[in-house]
């Protein structure tokens, strides 16, 4: 489900994914393959958001977690759902929302004492 964006003027749209109709491609990645994934890096100013996913080919380390029966292995051929999405790798992005603006409308609240009796009476 595609709509307008209410918290930008730009033609900006949100998208609702249902979890029960489509599920993403698996990433796959060679057996002999490592994968690991940073979100900081350390600067004489301290930790500071940087996001960088690297695969070790031919790592010895891919032996032992492929034979590692507590290693989930992401096989999912039981799920139905149709593969409706998959990762653009080279297009992936991190957004840090740094704030939302809104615009508002004020609309007055009416508040009345009616008399419940007084309507018995017609």
């Amino acid at each position: 489900m595609i709509f307008p964006s209410t918290q930008s003027s730009d033609g900006g749209v949100n998208v609702v994914l249902f979890h029960d109709a489509s599920r993403v491609r698996p990433w796959t990645v060679p057996i002999t393959s490592v994968v690991e994934a940073d979100l900081m890096r350390s600067t004489e100013d301290g930790p500071e958001p940087d996001y960088d996913v690297v695969e070790w080919v031919n790592d010895p380390r891919a032996a032992v977690r492929s034979s590692d029966p507590g290693v989930d292995t992401d096989d999912r051929s039981d799920d139905a759902r149709p593969i409706t999405l998959h990762l653009v790798n080279d297009s992936l992005e991190v957004r840090h929302v740094e704030g939302v603006a809104y615009t508002t409308t004020a609309h007055q609240v009416k508040r009345r004492a009616l008399d419940r009796r007084a309507l018995s009476e017609f």
